[in-house]
């Protein structure tokens, strides 16, 4: 939208005319590091990306998403890792994790994210019994249902087992991980996304 600003003389002439552009469509791209709508809030602290983030940081706090898509194999007996490199420094305030897992017998997966001082949260512990797939799943320490009450495949937002609260105070950058543990054999699948939020 175009904004016309015209200052006026105590006399009432117009002295200047200018032509300001702004933004009346809100924060129009959550992960650019950009204040896109000049409200003083930018990216996942804005209220406009609550639909498409994991997390919502608080004023004045800076944030991060890092993500990866693939096919990772999730061997029997085995353990997965994904790794994620953060190349930016600060200290972690709140994290979010979101994954895909394909997988044909969800009861046999031990799930936790690991950050690069190797302090590790669990995520899911041998939930979902027989089924199938762990799809677009958020952990979230703020979400009202717990990953345990859940069913295959897990679609939506639920807490972790293990508080991803765990983090906060710990260094961002180096390599974080999505460790998959397959405790029983049978049946295999694989990793297909790992995408980590962050605000610091």
């Amino acid at each position: 939208a175009l904004l016309q600003v015209r200052l006026a003389r105590g006399n009432g002439a117009f002295q200047r005319a200018c032509a300001c552009s702004i933004d009346d469509e809100g924060e129009t791209a959550c992960y650019d590091g950009v204040d896109n709508d000049v409200d003083g809030s930018r990216d996942c602290a804005d209220p406009d990306c609550a639909s498409s983030c994991i997390i919502t940081c608080a004023p004045g706090q800076s944030f991060r998403s890092y993500s990866a898509t693939g096919s990772w194999a999730i061997s029997d007996l085995s353990t997965t890792s994904v790794p994620l490199a953060a190349a930016v420094t600060g200290s972690v305030k709140k994290v979010g994790v979101q994954l895909g897992i394909n997988h044909t017998y969800d009861g046999d997966l031990d799930i936790s994210v690991r950050n690069p001082a190797s302090a590790t949260v669990l995520l899911s512990d041998d939930n979902g019994a027989s089924g199938d797939n762990y799809t677009a799943t958020v952990f979230s320490d703020a979400a009202a249902i717990d990953i345990a009450a859940g069913a295959p495949p897990f679609t939506g937002t639920f807490r972790p087992e293990g508080a991803l609260a765990a983090f906060v105070g710990s260094s961002l950058l180096g390599t974080w991980y999505l460790d998959v543990y397959d405790d029983t054999a049978g049946d295999t699948g694989t990793v297909t996304s790992f995408r980590l939020d962050v605000c610091y």
